[in-house]
């Protein structure tokens, strides 16, 4: 099997990141020679990291260890923060009036976060009863809304690879799992002058990774 050059190499890596983000442009320079991948899709758009985390992603106990976090940082910089500022942070709690009804329904109007902790130890009623009411106040984050490249993505992207089009199959799956939305793609083409013979392209979005979710795809990541 022939084996790529440095340069060829590095310039498939770079292209390869536009088959999962469409709405990606690139400038790829390789001491003087220069080449520019356009965007497919700038208009497309996935779930972001700086995006507002969702009430929703959460169970009462990794609430309670976010809480405690946001608790300790602010203590390291001499800040107060109050119940309302950090509930504004959250996807669907940035406007007044729903802040107004899980503050009102939690009687956290007039609170610090400090406050849900005393001596270091956790009020875990009312961190429960705090993240219910936002639970309530707000929509589910829906799978589509971490962003779908789609059939004819995927499609287009095997043809100018020289796929055979006979031989594409795509797969989609929306699943949701204790509030956490996902979208799962696959695709398949069969290149007959393809080299190397097989190539493998992979790719996780998330929001929030505390593990390396590569770790678990092997040798194909």
């Amino acid at each position: 099997m022939a084996r790529l050059s440095s340069k060829s190499r590095f310039l498939q890596i770079a292209a390869d990141y536009t088959w999962l983000n469409p709405h990606l442009s690139l400038e790829i320079a390789w001491n003087a020679e220069r080449r520019e991948v356009k965007a497919i899709d700038p208009t497309w758009r996935k779930w972001k990291p700086s995006d507002p985390t969702s009430a929703h992603w959460y169970d009462p106990g990794r609430f309670e260890r976010l809480i405690a976090a946001y608790v300790a940082a602010d203590q390291d910089r001499g800040r107060t923060r109050t119940v309302r500022e950090f509930i504004s942070e959250f996807r669907g709690l940035s406007g007044s009036a729903r802040q107004k009804a899980v503050l009102g329904a939690t009687g956290t109007a007039r609170i610090t976060l400090a406050e849900l902790f005393d001596d270091g130890v956790a009020d875990r009623a009312m961190i429960t009863k705090l993240l219910a009411a936002m639970k309530d106040a707000t929509k589910a984050v829906k799978p589509p809304d971490l962003g779908i490249l789609g059939k004819d993505h995927f499609a287009a992207k095997f043809t100018a690879a020289g796929a055979d089009p006979e031989s594409f199959n795509y797969t989609k799956t929306l699943r949701t799992d204790d509030g956490i939305p996902a979208v799962i793609e696959m695709a398949f083409g069969y290149c007959p002058d393809a080299r190397p013979v097989r190539r493998i392209i992979t790719g996780v979005n998330w929001s929030v990774g505390i593990n390396d979710p590569f770790k678990n795809l092997g040798p194909y990541s």
